[in-house]
């Protein structure tokens, strides 16, 4: 076996690799990146599908005990159903009269400039 390592030693390094992707042509050099660009991508999403959601390993599964304890005489309060048309009504008013009051009055002197403006002479402006 080190014999068969020591006589492909130039199949396992780095540097052979490159160089043969170097005589490839373009379309070729596509192809090994999308090989290996798929392939870093499916191990990330092995280890995060073992770590994170227990894939191909058995999880710790807790079960809850619900225990129901009935009480008599309790009021339950009674839920009115509405039709979405009617609740898309009432929240389109209730926008209406948040919008009413608010206060939008705009003073007489809104676009009336404080700052007064001047020309200067010809001779100032560097002419």
């Amino acid at each position: 076996m080190k014999r068969f390592f020591k006589k492909h030693e130039h199949f396992f390094s780095l540097h052979h690799y490159i160089t043969v992707l170097r005589r490839q042509p373009q379309h070729m050099k596509h192809v090994y990146a999308a090989i290996f660009a798929g392939s870093v991508t499916v191990c990330i999403a092995a280890v995060i599908l073992y770590v994170d959601y227990g894939f191909w390993h058995e999880t710790y599964s807790r079960s809850d005990v619900l225990e129901v304890i009935e009480v008599e005489n309790t009021a339950q309060p009674m839920v009115t159903v509405v039709s979405p048309s009617t609740m898309i009504g009432d929240f389109f008013k209730e926008a209406s009269d948040k919008v009413k009051t608010i206060d939008v009055t705009v003073p007489k002197n809104f676009l009336e400039g404080k700052d007064s403006y001047t020309r200067d002479t010809d001779s100032e402006m560097g002419q």
